[in-house]
């Protein structure tokens, strides 16, 4: 007697279909909705800065408070003889109102600057953490320059001068845009200066900002300039293993520095100068750094930004200390602001659901 069931698909078992059978009934390939934003769809939802700002900062208090679990940047490098690099971020942020789960996928690659691409692209995936399933997908180069911002100024606002304030910036691409408009949001800026190599990416960059914010910014040749007397330095090169060429005696007393670009804008031996304090965004993943050939004549750093905002360690900086803020980038930070982002389409209806056409077993003929 045939004991096969009436629900049995009435062809022939094709190898695909051997893949896929019995995932319907265990529920391995039930459909569910999958929401992708392209940087250009989260551009369009009207996010603003002062929005982003307290998202990060309260991230860095849960971190601060142990309720942040996520691994060091592992960097492979994909082109030999390249700064290029590929990294996995994934983290999980439990806080006490949202927990989130997710990953970011990056790549960076310095050489794409000539060609007129972006030096970073990435992605970032949310995840449900009760059961794992995927339910969004963010183009991540947007969020990255918006949390990057966002994580400078709450360090800024923390460590910088009070008052009015200076701001010197290296570069003139995404990261440098910015953290010049997060800055403003915590600081009243009298003037900005910006120095790239590109003389014409610079000036656009002069042109474009100019027509935002409310302060002058003014081109400079060198880094020297850029950086000598100003309240607050933003360094975003390229991040290379050779050393750069900010000197000690360039930065005012008291000044505050974010680097993004780990230590590619320093002089050798900056960093280890008396009167200069420096805490990082994680410290495993600053340590697994020097693992790699960075941060080589970096002294041992014992302070996160997490623990100066969480209230649970200090940095001990006097007044004229010079405080460099190591901002490496955590997942942590993407994820808060992706959720953000996420929520505001759903509500807005943007972006593009991703749907399995059927959940039926394929056919064969």
């Amino acid at each position: 007697m045939n004991s096969e069931p009436n629900d049995a698909p009435k062809h022939r078992a094709t190898e695909s279909y051997l893949m896929y059978v019995g995932g319907e009934r265990r529920g391995d390939f039930v459909a569910h909705p999958i929401r992708y934003l392209s940087s250009a769809h989260i551009a369009g939802l009207g996010i603003g800065m002062r929005e982003i700002i307290p998202l990060v900062r309260d991230m860095f208090v849960a971190k601060g408070n142990g309720q942040i679990t996520m691994a060091p940047k592992v960097m492979l490098h994909p082109v030999a003889g390249e700064d290029s690099y590929i990294t996995p971020m994934p983290a999980i942020v439990d806080m006490p109102r949202k927990k989130l789960m997710g990953m970011k996928f990056s790549a960076g690659y310095p050489q794409n600057v000539s060609h007129g691409l972006p030096y970073i692209d990435s992605e970032i995936i949310l995840k449900d953490p009760e059961t794992g399933r995927t339910y969004a997908v963010l183009g991540g180069n947007w969020i990255t320059g918006a949390r990057t911002g966002a994580v400078s100024a709450v360090a800024a606002d923390v460590f910088a001068p009070k008052g009015e304030v200076t701001v010197g910036v290296i570069s003139a691409g995404l990261q440098a845009r910015t953290n010049l408009i997060a800055l403003d949001c915590v600081r009243k800026i009298s003037q900005a200066r910006v120095f790239d190599p590109n003389r014409a990416k610079r000036e656009e960059f002069i042109h474009q900002m100019s027509t935002f914010l409310s302060f002058p910014i003014v081109g400079v040749e060198t880094v020297e300039e850029v950086v000598r007397d100003r309240d607050i330095v933003v360094t975003a090169a390229p991040i290379r293993k050779r050393p750069g060429p900010i000197e000690r005696d360039w930065l005012k007393p008291g000044c505050f520095v974010s680097a993004l670009d780990f230590d590619a804008s320093l002089s050798r031996d900056v960093l280890l100068q008396p009167g200069v304090k420096v805490l990082t965004d994680d410290i495993p993943q600053l340590d697994s750094k020097r693992h790699e050939g960075f941060f080589d004549n970096t002294p041992k750093v014992e302070v996160e930004l997490g623990d100066v905002v969480a209230g649970t360690k200090g940095l001990g900086n006097n007044p004229d200390d010079v405080v460099v803020f190591l901002n490496l980038g955590i997942a942590p930070s993407d994820l808060v602001v992706a959720q953000h982002a996420f929520e505001r389409a759903q509500e807005a209806g943007v972006g593009i659901e991703l749907r399995p056409l059927t959940t039926a077993p394929p056919s064969s003929q």
